[in-house]
């Protein structure tokens, strides 16, 4: 069956290392198994298994779709979040929810002080991905307003924000005014 092959795959690729070359040629395999269409069980095999390059921190992996997170701004997100580590294939960007990649994030304490932490650590990385980020913060708290005051306090305690000015630095909110 195909899961079984794609099993096959999956071990041949673990074994050469989680490579960008490697993850290249599985999204080609991929990619030529499935025509530009995947069947249900296609999609049933593909969603349980760790066939995407992700990248979190210094770590490159092949994870499943679930835990690989789908968002403007991963190069900064990539701190605490699973992100792609190479351009998925066509078909599995033009049919990410049917895989289960994630395209936000849960509205948590723990989510907030993630984001602030890539915030701190990557910020300057790109103007765009800060802004990104930023927006989905300003999510997270609009889904639930308790979580408001608790942003508050992590932008009092950590230099979230970024000056878009001449002189490029990171403050926290204390600092802004």
């Amino acid at each position: 069956t195909f899961g079984d092959v794609l099993g096959l795959v999956l071990d041949g690729a673990e074994h050469a290392g989680s490579g960008l070359q490697t993850a290249a040629s599985v999204y080609q395999w991929i990619e030529r198994a499935v025509n530009s269409s995947p069947e249900e069980k296609e999609l049933a095999e593909l969603r349980s298994q760790a066939w995407v390059l992700g990248r979190r921190a210094n770590s490159v992996a092949f994870r499943r779709p679930e835990e690989i997170l789908l968002r403007s701004g991963e190069r900064i997100l990539e701190v605490r979040f699973w992100v792609p580590a190479l351009a998925l294939p066509d078909f599995a960007r033009r049919a990410s929810e049917k895989f289960g990649f994630k395209g936000t994030l849960p509205a948590t304490q723990e989510t907030l002080l993630q984001l602030g932490e890539c915030l701190v650590e990557h910020a300057r990385v790109d103007q765009d991905a800060a802004m990104h980020v930023y927006g989905l913060v300003e999510q997270i708290v609009d889904e639930d307003e308790s979580l408001i005051e608790q942003w508050q306090n992590i932008a009092e305690q950590l230099p979230v924000y970024r000056l878009f000015r001449v002189e490029d630095r990171q403050v926290t909110s204390v600092q802004l005014f």
